[in-house]
């Protein structure tokens, strides 16, 4: 009498061919849902897709460079004070070890909290901007969307730098001086409270015409060389006209040249209250 196999014991081709089987669950069949409402619903906001993409990138940037903020903001605020004579004196290892000293380890990410609060969503701010202004204005006579010219890049990230940076100039302002190391605050909010009280709302913008003066031109020549950089790599490297990416790693090395090259222009006005 023959035997009969249950259906359900049956191998399947994938199996007679030893390719693994896997059966989705409810929850990560819910999950795979979920990735694809929030795909569609950021493909259909790219404004919204460069603001959460700003804002971690930004988070991530600023709790990885904290320390070197920290330093260079006491830097600068020891040079200020110092007498001209010892200006000279002013090094980068001593006030680290003076730091590491006085306040342990965990003393170089101090500040780090109004940093996340001004960088995270000033980089989202900057990025939305930025896209809003390309697709505005970077179309050519066929209504294609393309890619700014120098002198367009240059004014995008100058616009888009001083829009953020005056929307958040009191963050910057309570950041600065809660990390300076002049002002012996233990908190946040007494920061906050002394300067309101000591010089009033205007005490909350101060330094904005500096540090629009710094971060704008930054902003805006840091766009200009990093795009026109990435278009002479796209240029080089791609076959195909409608290739337009290129690797991580040389990602990386133009925004580290765009970054250099800004630096040493802005430089001067890196100075401020």
């Amino acid at each position: 009498m023959p035997s009969f196999q249950c259906c359900c014991c049956t191998p399947t081709a994938d199996e007679l061919l030893g390719f693994p089987i896997t059966h989705s669950t409810p929850h990560e069949l819910q999950d795979m849902q979920t990735q694809k409402r929030i795909s569609e619903v950021l493909s259909g906001h790219p404004t919204l897709k460069s603001f959460l993409s700003g804002s971690i990138s930004g988070t991530v940037s600023t709790v990885l460079f904290q320390p070197f903020d920290l330093v260079k903001t006491r830097l600068q605020n020891a040079s200020i004070a110092a007498h001209p004579s010892n200006v000279a004196t002013i090094r980068f290892v001593p006030l680290v070890t003076q730091v590491l000293k006085n306040e342990q380890i965990l003393g170089l990410w101090r500040g780090t909290v109004p940093s996340l609060l001004r960088c995270a969503p000033g980089v989202g701010l900057h990025f939305s901007a930025l896209d809003f202004l390309k697709t505005r204005f970077c179309k050519n006579s066929n209504g294609v969307q393309c890619q700014p010219s120098a002198v367009q890049a240059l004014c995008f990230g100058v616009i888009s730098r001083s829009f953020s940076g005056f929307i958040l100039i009191p963050v910057t302002v309570i950041k600065t001086r809660y990390e300076s190391g002049i002002f012996s605050y233990k908190t946040l909010r007494q920061a906050l409270r002394h300067t309101y009280v000591s010089e009033g709302p205007r005490g909350l913008i101060a330094g904005l015409m500096p540090t629009l003066m710094r971060d704008a031109p930054f902003s805006g020549l840091y766009y200009m060389f990093y795009s026109q950089l990435r278009q002479m790599a796209l240029r080089s490297s791609s076959t195909s006209p409608s290739n337009q990416s290129i690797s991580p790693i040389l990602t990386f090395t133009i925004g580290l040249n765009a970054g250099l090259l800004a630096s040493i222009v802005t430089q001067p006005m890196d100075v401020k209250t």
